[in-house]
């Protein structure tokens, strides 16, 4: 029996510190495979608030996406 429903979490995370800079996630239906909700933030990192050009680089994410949102702790109480 597979579950009603499954988060799908993709984080992208800031070199060596490991801080998330991006938090999507979906609710996918088991049984149709169907996509029912998303939600998708961009974080601010609070370690080392300056992303690097390796991390930009990897990712795709520019200092602009980051700057002024929320950090994890606030992107995770929004749930």
């Amino acid at each position: 029996m597979s579950p009603k429903h499954s988060p799908i979490l993709d984080s992208e995370l800031f070199e060596m510190f490991q801080e998330i800079i991006e938090f999507p996630i979906l609710k996918l239906n088991g049984r149709t495979m169907e996509i029912e909700s998303t939600f998708h933030m961009y974080v601010q990192p609070v370690v080392h608030p300056q992303l690097t050009p390796f991390c930009t680089e990897l990712t795709g994410i520019i200092q602009a996406m980051v700057d002024g949102q929320p950090s994890l702790q606030q992107v995770l109480e929004v749930g």
